[in-house]
């Protein structure tokens, strides 16, 4: 599956319409989608989800992609996400997650070579609903 979301953080929610112009369209996406909501994408149908965000304002503009809030996109997705699966997160930093929908299951410290960013795989497993 080839999924790619922008994550607008200006405050205004894009049309559709503006998230499909703003797709790079060689990638052939099989969603466009608002990662804030996701909506339209079956995330629950998937045993795992990846997640690679800018991790800057100057990725985001070499990657013509807005910066993602990184929390309300983990919040969405575990929300959504079916239990047992999980969420693989690429970052510089962890962003904020409910203890009782995720647990964490690795953390993996990436650095490529010297004075390279140090980069993080994050793996939570999504939990079973409480009763």
């Amino acid at each position: 599956m080839k999924l790619r979301s922008s994550f607008p953080n200006t405050g205004k929610r894009p049309t559709l319409e503006e998230l499909k112009e703003a797709t790079n369209a060689d990638l052939h996406p099989t969603y466009v989608a608002d990662a804030h909501t996701l909506i339209g994408v079956p995330v629950e149908e998937y045993d795992l989800v990846l997640a690679d965000p800018s991790y800057s304002a100057e990725d985001a503009d070499h990657y013509g992609t807005p910066l993602v809030d990184r929390n309300k996109v983990v919040r969405v997705l575990a929300e959504r996400m079916a239990p047992g699966s999980h969420l693989v997160w690429l970052d510089q930093a962890q962003p904020m997650y409910a203890k009782k929908l995720l647990k964490p299951e690795a953390a993996i410290g990436i650095v490529r070579s010297t004075m390279h960013r140090y980069r993080c795989v994050l793996i939570w497993r999504k939990l079973a609903p409480e009763g």
